[in-house]
């Protein structure tokens, strides 16, 4: 039988890499796994959160820009003028001739000089002149708490299904300003909005304002729906849970479902801001669940192909093993031939009941031989005639009798005689049990490179010789010119 060189493995080595290959595949299973229960964990819903939040406030900060700083410089610009002036109606004419037709965003104007309170509304094609601000204060007109010279959030509200922004600019003791417009934010740009049923609110003093950022598909069950007052309830809740914390992400329950939430803030001119986002954790699940699912299939995938290409690889290696010496009777019924040969011993001579280092010897020999021409196996332990005879006489010259000092010291041989790399590369050594006694099985590969034996002469002087297979014996080569010839056909 032709063995193929590289190809040998023991049966503590097929273990060993079983175990590795098992221990591989588990940890790669383990890994994967913990990578699965992340993608269900917070985390990547916090991802989710943190680039919607960045969108969601990109585009609120960009409407409120919108008004804050227009509303900001004109009350900076005409706040000299009523001073000088001091007369409500022509500032009032100012306003509508400068300011209105410029910033057609502004729904509502309103300012006090003195003790003039008056309000600019916008009415069809033009304008109503109302003598009264409205306030976000209990007390009415009392703008005691908001600073001089700083254009102020004093709240956010709803107004026939629409969202406002309030706000209030202080000249000074006389002259007050107020803005009324609508907060318009365009959620366009946002790339998550395909997440169904995500609201975003606004928190400033005691205000707070929810808009839908995104709404629910058509198809939705409208037994489920949530409405924009179920939404106004949940960033209650998600409020007051916040308030004292450092978190940024929570979820509540509300009406036997749950929401996530994630605040922020953001500050324009020393108005600081809070912007929440509401995302029902249905929504969230359905938008991991395609990655997810697409994980999972090429987990799955991976995980089979891993599998079938070991089964097949460990049962290549398993038949192999099975045709090469598992059948130990029949591989002695069928004798040595070029590929196999039977030695009694390692070391002990039977003759003289003692060690004999002449058979050590003829063991490097037939090593050599093999290496020099196809390769083979060399079992230990079975007499020339077949008998199995064991390894319990060599096993007690050693200085342990087991199989471990049995192979270290036969290691120690062939390094010895044809060094490290020889051993490591060329050599496997197993160990097999036959009628209760054992047996060395030494696999030699075909050799890369001619091995020569330095064997002991009758005059007790090393000889370097040159062993190859012929048949069922290891032979020879005594001229040199063959042993060139040979080693420059074979060895190519």
């Amino acid at each position: 039988m032709k063995i193929v060189s590289g190809r040998f493995f023991s049966k503590s080595e097929l273990r060993n890499r079983i175990l590795r290959d098992v221990i591989i595949l588990v940890l790669f299973l383990f890994i994967t796994f913990l990578i699965y229960i992340q993608m269900r964990s917070p985390i990547p819903i916090k991802f989710i959160f943190k680039s919607l939040f960045q969108d969601v406030k990109t585009s609120i900060v960009e409407e409120y820009s919108k008004i804050f700083y227009p509303t900001y410089y004109f009350s900076m610009q005409m706040t000299p003028i009523f001073d000088i002036v001091n007369k409500a109606p022509e500032a009032y004419k100012l306003l509508i001739t400068n300011f209105f037709p410029k910033h057609t965003f502004i729904e509502k104007a309103a300012m006090k000089v003195g003790n003039n309170y008056m309000s600019i509304t916008k009415e069809g094609n033009g304008y109503k002149v109302v003598g009264h601000i409205v306030t976000n204060s209990t007390e009415s007109n009392q703008y005691a708490a908001v600073p001089f010279e700083q254009l102020s959030i004093d709240s956010f509200y709803i107004r026939d299904g629409k969202p406002y922004i309030h706000l209030i600019y202080i000249a000074n003791e006389n002259i007050a300003f107020e803005y009324i417009s609508q907060f318009n934010v365009n959620f366009n740009d946002v790339e998550l909005k395909n997440i169904e049923n995500i609201y975003a609110y606004l928190v400033t003093g005691n205000s707070k304002i929810t808009f839908p950022v995104s709404y629910t598909s058509t198809n939705s069950n409208t037994s489920d729906s949530v409405t924009a007052l179920d939404y106004n309830a949940i960033a209650d809740i998600m409020t007051k849970e916040f308030y004292g914390t450092n978190e940024d992400m929570l979820k509540v329950s509300y009406k036997d479902n749950i929401y996530w939430g994630y605040k922020g803030t953001f500050s324009v001119a020393d108005n600081n801001i809070e912007i929440g986002i509401i995302i029902p954790e249905k929504a969230l699940i359905n938008k991991i669940q395609v990655p997810i699912i697409l994980f999972l299939i090429v987990f799955i995938s991976i995980s089979v192909i891993l599998v079938v290409i070991l089964a097949v690889h460990y049962i290549r290696i398993i038949e192999e093993l099975k045709r090469n010496h598992m059948n130990i009777k029949k591989i002695i019924e069928e004798g040595e031939n070029t590929n196999v040969e039977f030695k009694s011993s390692l070391r002990y001579d039977s003759n003289t009941e003692k060690i004999n280092k002449a058979l050590e010897e003829v063991i490097m020999k037939s090593i050599a031989a093999f290496s020099n021409t196809e390769g083979g196996r060399l079992f230990i332990g079975i007499s020339n005639d077949g008998e199995i005879l064991g390894l319990e006489h060599d096993y007690s010259t050693l200085k342990h009798a087991n199989r471990d000092f049995f192979e270290l010291h036969l290691r120690t041989l062939i390094e010895t005689y044809y060094g490290n790399a020889f051993s490591a590369e060329g050599i496997r050594i197993d160990f097999v049990t036959e009628d209760e006694k054992d047996i060395c099985i030494v696999y030699i590969s075909k050799g890369k490179e001619p091995v020569y034996t330095k064997i002991t002469n009758k005059q007790g002087a090393k000889e370097e010789k040159f062993y190859i297979r012929v048949g069922n014996s290891s032979r020879e080569i005594a001229n040199a010119s063959e042993i060139i010839a040979y080693v420059k056909k074979h060895f190519k």
